[in-house]
């Protein structure tokens, strides 16, 4: 029984927030995968290496919820559903929206070395519109913590 109160303490942060740091953390974790993302897609060989990460990345996710699940029932999903799902909608947003211009960027390399004209698209804007989606689910999660995670007692 201690361990699940040290675990609960864990997936519940401790007010008050320090909300520079915890937004840096959030930001480290977010961007850096999706700025790994984009380096693999600069050759052929990591192109499959964007697939792998978006698998683990949400992998990750369902074995959280799987694992909240069955140390606290009911009230583990609806922790779920209120505090980590609406940030991690904006997560996964970003991920298909990254792994989208990652396959771009390689038939794109791909095409100019065959045929020297690659189509640029908008790729750009699939970037930039990812990164703001990963914001997003930093705001999103930060404020879901600290106005519904109250209400759980684990």
């Amino acid at each position: 029984m201690s361990n699940v109160s040290s675990i609960s303490k864990t997936i519940i942060p401790v007010f008050p927030f320090n909300f520079l740091m915890d937004s840096l953390i959030y930001c480290d974790i977010s961007f850096i995968y999706l700025i790994i993302m984009l380096l693999c897609s600069t050759s052929v060989i990591g192109a499959p290496l964007v697939y792998l990460i978006t698998f683990l990345r949400m992998t990750s996710l369902s074995t959280l919820i799987s694992y909240i699940y069955s140390e606290f029932g009911l009230k583990g999903i609806e922790y779920c559903l209120i505090v980590l799902l609406p940030g991690k909608f904006f997560l996964l947003l970003s991920y298909l929206i990254m792994t989208d211009a990652c396959t771009e960027i390689s038939r794109n390399i791909k095409a100019k070395s065959i045929k020297g004209q690659p189509d640029s698209g908008n790729i750009p804007v699939k970037i930039v519109t990812a990164m703001i989606f990963s914001l997003l689910q930093i705001v999103t999660d930060y404020f879901a913590i600290i106005l519904f995670s109250g209400l759980f007692d684990f």
